[in-house]
């Protein structure tokens, strides 16, 4: 091995550490393949820094030079490239194809918190699947298509509330969702009327319906819906 080899060189420029690889020979667990993954991702990143999916070729190199499977003790290890990226988290199109919805929603809930936060999580936009999937994170806009007919139903499924949600909706859905506006905005033992400025912020962040929604529909609620009179005041909606 030259102290003039490429990867060598490229190891110390990003300062990485080839991990145990071992352990890959001696039927390794999937957390041992997802370093060795990530470890792979970023050896081969490209000019802006951005972990990319390994190739054949480039798993062959590595194995050459740090020990690791080549692509055809891979197969007979895991079942190949696209069962590593997905142990890795590299979200090429081959793995999205094979996650379930379950899986899809699981990867929207983590990428929604990214975007924002646990607290705060964020509605994904086209915007955010298109920069998402260039960055191997998260799958493309056409195969969230393909899973739930359109965006708007993703973000549904994902806890948002979007025209979808709203459709579906029962009278007591809009209750609760009230309710727990009212508990979010001050305890689950002591709620609060909440104010309009505060039902525009959920709107914002697609957490409750937009005000003109819940004006229209509770215009009248004194008379319908009284329990409403404690989450959506009509004082603060006119």
């Amino acid at each position: 091995m030259s102290e003039h080899d490429p990867l060598q060189t490229r190891l110390v420029e990003l300062g990485l550490e080839v991990p145990d690889v071992s352990a890959l020979h001696e039927g390794g667990n999937p957390a041992d393949f997802g370093k060795y993954g990530r470890f792979l991702g970023k050896l081969y990143a490209n000019e802006n820094g951005v972990p990319q999916p390994p190739t054949e070729a480039q798993l062959n190199e590595a194995a050459h030079e740090f020990g690791g499977p080549t692509i055809k003790k891979l197969y007979s290890y895991i079942g190949g490239l696209t069962v590593l990226n997905d142990l890795a988290g590299i979200v090429t199109v081959a793995v999205a194809a094979q996650w379930d919805e379950d899986k899809l929603l699981e990867n929207g809930r983590w990428f929604s918190h990214m975007l924002g936060s646990p607290e705060s999580p964020k509605r994904i936009s086209q915007g955010d699947l298109h920069e998402g999937s260039s960055l191997f994170i998260s799958p493309s806009l056409s195969r969230i298509e393909r899973a739930f007919g359109n965006l708007t139903t993703y973000n549904d499924r994902l806890g948002f509330v979007t025209d979808v949600t709203m459709k579906r909706w029962t009278d007591q859905d809009w209750i609760d969702n009230g309710t727990w506006l009212s508990h979010s905005a001050g305890s689950p033992r002591r709620p609060r009327k909440l104010s309009a400025d505060e039902l525009r912020q959920g709107a914002s962040a697609s957490i409750s319906p937009p005000i003109s929604r819940i004006y229209k529909r509770y215009l009248n609620h004194e008379t319908h819906h009284p329990r409403c009179n404690n989450w959506y005041p009509r004082s603060t909606l006119v």
